[in-house]
């Protein structure tokens, strides 16, 4: 009986299922998360270097503001 269903399943394309490789696919991920959240944290950076942190005198350039115009 096993002969005769492994015989069947061999004609109908039974078998073994193909494995897909996605660790390329994982590792793009993993890559563009790191751009984005570099980005993102030079979103926030400011020219005191901490968050909160008061700009000396000549810090800034003059005639720009937060919209950077």
């Amino acid at each position: 009986m096993g002969a005769v269903v492994r015989a069947i399943g061999s004609l109908l394309g039974g078998g073994s299922k193909p494995k897909a490789n996605v660790q390329p696919a994982i590792n793009t991920v993993a890559d563009e998360e790191s751009k984005a959240k570099k980005a993102r944290s030079a979103l926030i950076q400011n020219a005191a270097g901490q968050a909160g942190e008061q700009l000396q005198p000549g810090q800034t350039q003059p005639g720009q503001n937060l919209f950077g115009n």
